[in-house]
């Protein structure tokens, strides 16, 4: 069977994106065609893909704060198919996957989308650019790649069926609760942003260009606090290594090992995972 995915993620740091990578190319070695694309970039997201050209879609997101990027809800708000299948994949960075694979199959089944399967990986902390600050350093690993490709094998199996049936996915009993405390958080202006401090570069304008939301503007070396995300892709796509961010994020990142009861043998332990 002739089968063309499209395989269509959001990578600011580079975690997500190298999960969809490894999951095309497993796909590929199966025999099965596949187009990838990063929609991280503002630009990327402003004409919509062509869809109809693939057999079936996965999605992968990372997950900040329980569920998946505003801009992400935003760009599959704008997404509209009939009947068409998928799966979704997500990267966290330790403290909690949250409600991303519930919440995101509802986002999806509101836009045509059937959803097969679902899981979930190890990357390290998007806020490990900041002093203080260190979740999974070292991850995606190999066994992170090893769970990518058994996904992969999974979803040839899945998409191949002539009989497909949509994975069931239980409702948090907190999602609601989750989603009214990120919903006035995201309406809040950032207190810390990435900055270059005056510092000189060579003005190539990644981090304009790059920017998921047009929020950091190379000429003054500031990123707009109502408009960044905190996606921390101007700090590590920056080849000057001239962009910082500041903050000392001691307190925030005891607070959370405190809060989601993880200590440093338990991040050890956790694995990435077929979820449903």
């Amino acid at each position: 069977m002739n089968m063309k995915i499209g395989i269509i993620y959001f990578s600011a740091t580079g975690n997500t994106e190298k999960i969809g990578q490894e999951i095309s190319s497993r796909l590929n070695k199966l025999g099965i065609q596949t187009n990838t694309l990063n929609i991280a970039s503002f630009s990327d997201r402003k004409d919509n893909p062509d869809l109809t050209e693939f057999d079936a879609l996965v999605f992968g997101f990372p997950v900040w704060g329980s569920v998946i990027p505003i801009v992400c809800r935003e760009w599959l708000a704008t997404v509209k198919v009939e009947d068409k299948w998928c799966a979704t994949f997500f990267t966290y960075g330790g403290p909690t996957v949250g409600i991303s694979h519930y919440h995101t199959k509802l986002l999806l089944n509101k836009q045509g989308f059937k959803v097969l399967a679902s899981a979930e990986f190890l990357g390290k902390h998007t806020f490990n650019v900041a002093k203080g600050f260190n979740f999974l350093a070292e991850r995606p690993n190999q066994n992170d790649f090893d769970v990518g490709k058994e996904f992969a094998d999974k979803l040839k199996e899945l998409f191949s069926k002539k009989e497909k049936k949509e994975v069931v996915i239980e409702k948090p009993e907190n999602a609601d609760k989750i989603m009214e405390r990120i919903q006035k958080a995201e309406k809040t202006a950032k207190e810390w942003i990435p900055s270059r401090y005056g510092k000189d570069c060579s003005m190539c304008r990644t981090c304009e260009d790059s920017c998921p939301t047009n929020a950091f503007n190379a000429d003054t070396g500031e990123a707009d606090n109502l408009e960044c995300i905190s996606c921390m892709r101007c700090v590590t796509s920056c080849p000057d290594e001239a962009i910082e961010f500041r903050r000392d994020m001691t307190e925030v990142h005891e607070r959370l090992k405190k809060h989601y009861e993880l200590t440093d043998e338990k991040l050890k332990k956790l694995e990435s995972k077929i979820s449903y």
